[in-house]
C-alpha cells in the first residue's frame, strides 16, 4: 500500500486506518471498511511519500520482501505527524520499519519484529529523518542489529527489548545498536537490554562512528547514566526542574554532584 506518490508534488493527509493486514503472496489483505486486495510479497507493505497527519491503528506486515513499512519523502516535502499505534512484522527482506529522507515528527506505539536484517533503519535516503518517536520496540531473530542510523538527529526510542538479536556482518554492522556518521547527532535510547537465546552472541551492543556524537542509551539493565557536563551543575542545565536526588557528573573537575536540600554538593573521584 502506497500513501503518496515517491516524485510526487502533493500530499495525502487526514486518512485514518484501523487495520492494515499485508500476508504472503497469494493471500489477500481487508481493510476496515472492506475493502479486499491480493498482496504482492516482492512489495513493501505500506509506504509513506509525502505523507502528513494520518493515522494507521494497527499494521501486520508477514513475509514482507521490502520493508514492513516505509516513511519517506516526494517533491512536496518529506512525511511527517503520522501516527501509528501498533506495527507487526513477521519476517522482512530489508529493515522491517525505515526513516528515509527529512520525515518528522511521526510516532509508533509498539513495533514488534521478529526475522528482518534490522528492525529498525533512519536515513536510507538523502536528508536528516528528525524528532520522530517510538514508544517500545521489541525485537527478535534480526541478522545484522536492532537500529542502524546513517542520518537523523534529535530521535527517540523510549524502550528496546532485544531478544536473539545478532551480528552477521561485524566488519560493517558492528553492533545491534549502529550510529554511524557525522549527521547522527542526539539521539536517545531510554532503555535497551538484550539476552541471547541461541543465535550467535553480537559483536557489540553500541557502537558510535564516522562523526556520530551526542548519540546514547539512557538506562540499561546494568544501570543507569546520569547526565554529564564540564563543570558544576545548575538547575538550569536540565529541561525538567531538577529533585533532590538527581545526580551529575563534572567531566572537567572528575566530581560526582547530588542535589541535596535544593543544593548541588560534591566530591571528588581519582
Amino acid at each position: 500500500i502506497t500513501i503518496g506518490v515517491d516524485g510526487g508534488n502533493f500530499r495525502i493527509s487526514g486518512w485514518q486506518f484501523d487495520t492494515i493486514d499485508m500476508r504472503n503472496a497469494g493471500d489477500t489483505f481487508t481493510r476496515a471498511d472492506g475493502f479486499s486486495a491480493p498482496v504482492n510479497e516482492a512489495a513493501t507493505s505500506v509506504e509513506l511519500y509525502g505523507a502528513v497527519e494520518n493515522v494507521f491503528g494497527t499494521i501486520l506486515s508477514h513475509k514482507a520482501w521490502g520493508y514492513a513499512l516505509a516513511i519517506a519523502s516526494n517533491t512536496a516535502g518529506g512525511s511527517e505527524k503520522n501516527n501509528f499505534g501498533t506495527v507487526i512484522s513477521n519476517g522482512a527482506g530489508d529493515p522491517a520499519i525505515v526513516f528515509a529522507g527529512p520525515c518528522h515528527r511521526n510516532q509508533i506505539g509498539v513495533a514488534l519484529i521478529r526475522a528482518a536484517t534490522f528492525a529498525l533503519s533512519f536515513g536510507e535516503a538523502s536528508g536528516n529523518p528528525t524528532h520522530n518517536v517510538i514508544g517500545t520496540l521489541l525485537a527478535e531473530n534480526c541478522q545484522y542489529g536492532v537500529v542502524i542510523m546513517a542520518q537523523g538527529n534529535n530521535n527517540h526510542i523510549d524502550r528496546i527489548i532485544s531478544r536473539d538479536n545478532y551480528t552477521i556482518s561485524p566488519s560493517t554492522h558492528p553492533a545491534l545498536l549502529y550510529f554511524t556518521g557525522s549527521q547522527v547527532l542526539n539521539n536517545t535510547i531510554g532503555y535497551f537490554e538484550h539476552a541471547t537465546i541461541s543465535n550467535p552472541a553480537p559483536n557489540a551492543m553500541f557502537v558510535q562512528s564516522n562523526g556520530a556524537s551526542g548519540n546514547k542509551v539512557e538506562a540499561t539493565k546494568d544501570g543507569h547514566v546520569v547526565k554529564a557536563k564540564s563543570g558544576a551543575p545548575t538547575d538550569a542545565d536540565f529541561q525538567v526542574p531538577p529533585v533532590d536526588g538527581t545526580f551529575s557528573v563534572d567531566t572537567t573537575n572528575n566530581k560526582v554532584y547530588v542535589r541535596i536540600g535544593g543544593v548541588w554538593k560534591s566530591v571528588a573521584v581519582a
